[in-house]
C-alpha cells in the first residue's frame, strides 16, 4: 500500500485532534492553540519521547514496534475496531486489488435462502448479488449499484427537501457508518476506491468533511426500516458477515423473528401474487 505511511500519520493527527485534555485526565485551559491534544501530551501518555512521536506522526519512522503502537492506541483511546485499523495502517499487507470471483456455493446459498432476504457486497460497498426475496423487499439493492453512493444521494435529497432534523440525523448516521466501514475494509491502492471517493468528492459537499473524520469501523449488525405495502414501515434486523473464502466480500442477511411485523411483511411478499421476480446476478459496476 503505497499510501499507508501518509495515511497512518494522518490518522494519528486526526485522532489526536479529536481528543480533549479532559478525555485523558489532563486539565483543560482556554489558552490552548490546538483543537485537541498536543504532541507532547500524546507522547507522555504513551511513554515515549516527543521527538520520537513527532517522527512517527510525520511518517519519518515507518517501523514503530508493537509495544509503541499499543501504547499509542491506549493513549489515543482507540476502541478495538479503531485499534485493528490503526495496526493495519502501520503493518500494511498487500493483497489482490480485485474482488474474488463470486463463489457458486455462495450464490446457491442466496438462492436457497428463500425465506430470508440476503445480498452480497464487497469492501467498496458495490452490490454483487441479491436473492429474490431481497430484490422484492428492496428493489434499489441490485447488482452493479454502490450502496455508499446511493446513501449520499438519499442524504442530499433529504437535505434539498428540507426534511425534519430526525430524518436528516438518520441519513447522517447511515452515511457515517458506511464511510467508517469503507475506510476500515478498503484497500487504499484500489482504483475502484479512488473512483468512488473522486465521484463523491465532486458530487456531494458533505462528503469531504465526513471522510476527513477518519472513522473506521466494520458494519456487522443493525436495524433498518423498510416500507412494505400494505404493512407499512417495518423494522428489520440485519447481520453482515465477511466470507472467509472470499476476503472483502460480505454477506448480509435479514433474520426473521416469528410473530413480528417483519415476519408478517415477509409472509405477504412470499404470497403467490408477489412472486415472479428473478434472482439478480452480477453486472458491470459504475458510480
Amino acid at each position: 500500500m503505497a499510501e499507508s505511511p501518509s495515511l497512518f500519520a494522518e490518522y494519528l493527527r486526526t485522532r489526536r485532534n479529536a481528543l480533549r485534555p479532559e478525555d485523558v485526565g489532563l486539565p483543560s485551559s482556554s489558552g490552548r492553540k490546538v483543537p485537541g491534544l498536543r504532541r507532547e501530551e500524546v507522547a507522555e501518555l504513551a511513554g515515549i519521547s516527543t521527538d520520537y512521536y513527532l517522527r512517527i506522526e510525520q511518517a519519518r519512522d515507518l517501523h514503530p514496534s508493537d509495544q509503541v503502537l499499543t501504547a499509542l492506541a491506549r493513549a489515543l483511546k482507540l476502541d478495538d475496531d479503531a485499534r485493528d485499523y490503526f495496526f493495519r495502517l502501520a503493518r500494511p499487507r498487500r493483497h489482490t486489488l480485485h474482488s474474488p470471483a463470486l463463489s457458486s456455493s455462495v450464490l446457491r446459498l442466496l438462492d436457497h435462502g428463500s425465506r430470508t432476504p440476503a445480498y452480497l457486497f464487497d469492501r467498496n460497498h458495490d452490490v454483487l448479488a441479491v436473492n429474490r426475496l431481497m430484490q422484492t423487499l428492496s428493489p434499489e439493492i441490485e447488482p452493479g449499484r454502490n450502496q455508499l453512493i446511493d446513501a449520499f444521494a438519499g442524504y442530499a435529497k433529504a437535505q434539498e427537501q428540507e426534511q425534519s432534523a430526525e430524518i436528516l440525523s438518520g441519513w447522517l448516521k447511515i452515511v457515517r457508518q458506511m464511510l467508517a466501514a469503507l475506510r476500515f475494509s478498503s484497500d487504499p491502492d484500489d482504483p475502484r476506491l479512488h473512483e468512488i471517493i473522486g465521484f463523491l468528492s465532486t458530487t456531494y459537499r458533505s462528503f469531504r468533511p465526513l471522510w476527513a473524520l477518519h472513522e473506521a469501523k466494520p458494519l456487522t449488525a443493525g436495524i433498518i426500516e423498510v416500507h412494505v405495502e400494505p404493512v407499512g414501515w417495518v423494522e428489520f434486523c440485519w447481520q453482515a458477515l465477511e466470507l472467509s473464502t472470499a476476503p472483502g466480500q460480505h454477506l448480509v442477511t435479514y433474520p426473521i423473528e416469528p410473530g413480528t411485523r417483519a415476519a408478517a411483511a415477509i409472509a405477504y411478499l412470499l404470497s403467490p401474487r408477489q412472486s415472479g421476480a428473478t434472482d439478480a446476478r452480477p453486472e458491470r459496476l459504475e458510480p
